[in-house]
């Protein structure tokens, strides 16, 4: 009797994790989004105060205007590499969840029908 009870327990439980890794990753792609969105914003920001400087800028700083456009490019590249790593890393949880729970659901799945054959027998 007390298994017939814990088995609705344990699939309301699985629901329940399910529905909060759905919210989950939901939140992170869309913070994921207004991150990307603020970063190209700030990225165009800087590139134009690189462009209004070099346009401004006294004869002979050619190298400094180039080093700070190359101090650019590298920080938008590595921005660019975290956000893809960071995107990775995210797959591989939802992935290790997805197994997880697939996992989880066919250990739910035969523990119902095993208790479901201790019921007939002990009825029997």
């Amino acid at each position: 009797m007390q298994d017939s009870l814990a088995l609705p327990s344990a699939d309301k439980a699985l629901t329940y994790e399910l529905q909060v890794a759905e919210i989950t990753s939901t939140m992170q792609t869309q913070l994921s989004e207004i991150i990307n969105a603020r970063c190209q914003e700030a990225n165009r920001q800087v590139q134009w105060f690189a462009e209004n400087v070099a346009q401004h800028a006294p004869g002979g700083s050619g190298v400094a205007i180039a080093l700070m456009k190359q101090a650019i490019t590298l920080a938008n590249t590595a921005q660019e590499s975290v956000q893809k790593a960071t995107k990775q890393v995210v797959e591989v949880a939802q992935s290790d969840l997805e197994a997880t729970t697939i996992a989880t659901s066919e250990v739910t799945e035969a523990t119902d029908q095993a208790v479901e054959k201790l019921v007939k027998t002990a009825t029997q």
